[in-house]
């Protein structure tokens, strides 16, 4: 396979088991940790053990604007693209009634639900709305297309080496497909002729 794994929080607990048992099954590993370096190291040679390669990346996730950075960090240890992601970083502080707080309440969400969710859509590769729009010019742009078209935009769930519906397939992010053609118009009386309309509505 020889594909690179992210495992967040792979230094301790769940982390440590994911990334362990994933180089048992041909994976090789980027160990994320923030603050256990003596505990990722010890992830880091179980999973070289196993004859995969493990490449060790500290960051703080408690930012989750800092996601898409951590995914670049993490291709550029592993010298390769990403084939996966596993977050298991997490916190557990103890609370009570009498001790929480908002401020706490924000740090968990920021880093056991915000983090998690950004670092996926920095990993998937999902192109921005200008992005888009910049492949949808060129590709108008390339075939002469300036009115009279229809266009259909595909987001893939990723490369694949073979088809199938599994992830194990895939080997890198999304791509984009654009595909313009010549298209009168259909919808509307007279085949399209007076347009679209338009109607908003206040009641849901």
């Amino acid at each position: 396979m020889n594909q690179w794994l992210l495992v967040t929080g792979a230094g301790k607990r769940l982390g440590r088991c994911v990334a362990i048992m994933a180089a048992t099954r041909g994976w090789n590993v980027v160990v994320h940790y923030h603050a256990s370096k003596a505990d990722a190291e010890e992830t880091a040679h179980a999973v070289r053990k196993n004859g995969m390669k493990a490449a060790l990346l500290e960051r703080d996730l408690s930012d989750p604007h800092q996601a898409g950075a951590i995914v670049q960090a993490a291709r550029k240890s592993a010298g390769s693209p990403l084939g996966a992601l596993v977050n298991c970083a997490s916190i557990f502080e103890w609370d009570d009634a009498q001790s929480f707080t908002p401020e706490a309440f924000r740090k968990h969400m920021d880093l056991n639900a915000l983090a998690p969710t950004a670092l996926a859509l920095a990993f998937a590769q999902i192109p921005s709305h200008a992005a888009i729009t910049a492949e949808i010019k060129k590709t108008l742009a390339a075939n002469h297309m300036r009115d009279g078209v229809h266009i259909r935009l595909t987001l893939t769930r990723g490369v694949k080496v073979t088809s199938g519906m599994s992830p194990k397939w895939n080997r890198g992010g999304p791509c984009l497909i654009v595909l313009a053609e010549w298209k009168a118009p259909v919808y509307g009386p007279g085949g399209g002729k007076s347009g679209l309309k338009l109607v908003t509505s206040s009641v849901r």
